[in-house]
């Protein structure tokens, strides 16, 4: 009785723990079901929320870009009322400091223009004499270079006549295969009739042969 009552009460707790497993398992599915009835909710909500967010960002970045643009505006005004007075004052600088150098290289140049007037002869051959060295300097590039040119022509005529050699040797040789290889081919063809008619002067004879050899065996039996 005792081994009976306890095999009873495990069973009883067996089918509780398997009842309470399937209300667990009935409530997951339960609220798995709601949730996917409530899914298209709660994203039309968190839609919602987004574009409510983003609008109020938008807002709120529109108000702070407009802030920024008034003070960035006031600023460049600013800087640039600074930078008309600073380039008044420049210009204004410059043309002085222009003006007093301008009368000193008149005087230089006055001086200069006397010196050269009284030693022109001599600048006039200077110059010429310098316009002669550029000229040789220049006749000197010419003729250096037109060595270079004749060089350069010199080794690619020579480089063209042994591509020409080259292509003239592989022409013959391909025509020396090619003459070789119709030679191969009509001795293999002679070979080969004389070989095919062998072959059948042969079979004609073993045929010949054969009822010959049949007779004689009849006979010897």
């Amino acid at each position: 009785m005792a081994r009976a009552m306890d095999r009873f009460e495990k069973r009883k707790k067996c089918n509780q723990l398997k009842k309470f497993q399937t209300m667990k398992a009935r409530s997951k599915l339960l609220e798995k079901l709601e949730e996917k009835k409530n899914r298209p909710k709660k994203l039309r909500q968190e839609r919602m929320r987004q574009r409510a967010i983003q609008k109020c960002l938008a807002a709120v970045v529109a108000v702070n870009y407009n802030k920024n643009l008034q003070i960035n505006f006031h600023k460049k005004i600013q800087q640039l009322k600074e930078r008309k007075e600073m380039d008044k004052a420049a210009t204004f600088l410059q043309e002085t400091i222009s003006s007093i150098r301008s009368k000193k290289l008149w005087l230089k140049y006055t001086e200069f223009y006397a010196r050269v007037v009284r030693s022109r002869w001599v600048f006039m051959m200077a110059i010429r004499c310098w316009r002669r060295r550029k000229s040789v300097d220049k006749i000197k590039v010419f003729l250096v270079e037109q060595s270079q040119i004749s060089t350069m022509s010199i080794m690619v005529s020579k480089f063209l006549k042994k591509v020409r050699r080259l292509q003239k040797f592989a022409k013959q040789f391909v025509a020396c295969h090619r003459a070789r290889m119709k030679i191969l081919v009509d001795v293999w063809n002679d070979v080969e009739s004389q070989f095919e008619k062998r072959l059948s002067e042969r079979m004609k004879e073993a045929r010949r042969m054969r009822p010959i050899k049949l007779s004689e065996k009849s006979e010897i039996r």
